[in-house]
C-alpha cells in the first residue's frame, strides 16, 4: 500500500472473513439456468455447473476491508509542502517564506496568548 501522507510503499495485512452460500441445481431440473432462488427470505446464487467462480466475491470482500486513509504509521509527518521532502527522514532544507503582510494577522491564529 501507499501512505497517503508521505507516499512511501509499505506492507499491510488484511484479514477478511468470508461466508457465502450457493444453491446447486442438478442439470435435470426445469429451471437450471442461473437465476436467484428465494430460500429462507434470502436470495442464493444458483450453480448449474461443477465449478464456482469466487473471484468477484474475493474482490468485493478485500476492497470492502481496505482503509479509506492508508498511513505507514500514525505519527507520519508527510511531505514538505514546499520542496516535497519526506519529513519522516528528517527536516527539509526549505527556508520559511516571508508572510504576506496582508495575512500577518493570521499567523497569530491558534497560538496561545501570553
Amino acid at each position: 500500500m501507499t501512505c497517503c501522507r508521505c507516499l512511501v510503499e509499505f506492507p499491510q495485512q488484511l484479514t477478511v472473513d468470508l461466508a457465502e452460500q450457493y444453491l446447486f441445481v442438478s442439470k435435470g431440473e426445469p429451471d437450471d439456468d442461473e437465476e436467484d432462488y428465494e430460500v429462507e427470505d434470502r436470495y442464493l446464487p444458483v450453480l448449474a455447473a461443477d465449478q464456482i467462480d469466487v473471484s468477484r466475491l474475493l474482490v468485493d470482500a478485500f476492497f470492502s476491508q481496505l482503509p479509506l486513509k492508508t498511513l505507514c504509521r500514525e505519527e507520519c509527518k508527510g511531505l514538505c509542502d514546499q520542496c516535497g521532502a519526506n519529513l519522516n527522514e528528517g527536516p527539509c532544507e526549505c527556508q520559511d517564506q516571508p508572510v504576506d503582510p496582508r495575512f500577518a494577522i493570521l499567523s497569530q491564529w491558534g497560538k496561545k496568548s501570553k
